[in-house]
């Protein structure tokens, strides 16, 4: 059984991203639940009237399922996720970072009141964390099976895509993180204080604009790729 939260909801959930974890067990006749955010050793949440949680009742496990099947389906599952319309305001893939551009150049993170861990610092720290194209998988998979050595190259020419960020003023061997490392550069990435400062300028928010709407150009292109591959396995 999984439990969806979030931070205000759980005392005991010391992160600003977990939102599904496990029920691992319950104490004091089901008023303290005993969950899994991460590792083996289980938190106990005590439950209250303050505290929200929906169950997910997932049920019996229908079949056993490899590893290699998984990351099979990850693939297969790529252009949907990436190419998903916009609803609700959220934008999926290159959309989204475009629509991240047009909030930013339109003036939207200027505003004072506005949350800026909730409405822009998260979503840097998903890009330092969660890479935009998951290429392991594609690694795992030729190195799994020889049917799908020919992925290797497919993972090499996504990378090429997305070559760590080399500003000018560091020596020429030393290279950085992707996009967020970029973003942080210029004033854009997860230092928030610099990133109000940045916002209230419009030259220097016009620059963050396009590295975002390059990336973007950068995704679509590796979308391709993957769409490519995806019809084929």
């Amino acid at each position: 059984m999984l439990i969806v939260s979030n931070l205000n909801d759980m005392p005991v959930l010391h992160s600003d991203v977990g939102t599904h974890c496990l029920v691992a067990g319950y104490n004091n006749n089901g008023n303290v639940l005993q969950l899994l955010f991460g590792g083996t050793e289980p938190v106990d949440c005590p439950l209250s009237s303050l505290a929200k949680a929906d169950f997910v009742f997932i049920g019996e496990k229908e079949r056993d399922v490899t590893l290699e099947e998984l990351y099979i389906g990850a693939v297969k599952k790529m252009p949907y996720w990436l190419t998903l319309p916009a609803r609700n305001g959220m934008y999926f893939g290159a959309a989204a970072f475009r629509a991240w551009a047009d909030d930013i150049e339109a003036g939207r993170f200027e505003d004072d009141k506005l949350a800026m861990w909730e409405n822009y610092g998260v979503y840097v720290c998903n890009l330092a964390t969660s890479p935009a194209i998951p290429t392991f998988i594609l690694k795992k998979l030729a190195r799994m099976n020889p049917a799908y050595s020919s992925l290797m190259a497919t993972h090499d020419e996504i990378v090429k895509l997305f070559p760590s960020f080399k500003p000018d003023d560091i020596t020429p061997d030393e290279s950085r993180d992707g996009l967020w490392s970029e973003l942080e550069f210029i004033g854009g990435g997860m230092n928030l204080d610099a990133v109000k400062l940045t916002m209230r300028d419009k030259g220097k928010r016009a620059k963050v604009a396009a590295v975002l709407r390059n990336y973007a150009n950068r995704l679509d292109k590796a979308l391709d790729i993957i769409s490519e591959v995806a019809a084929k396995i």
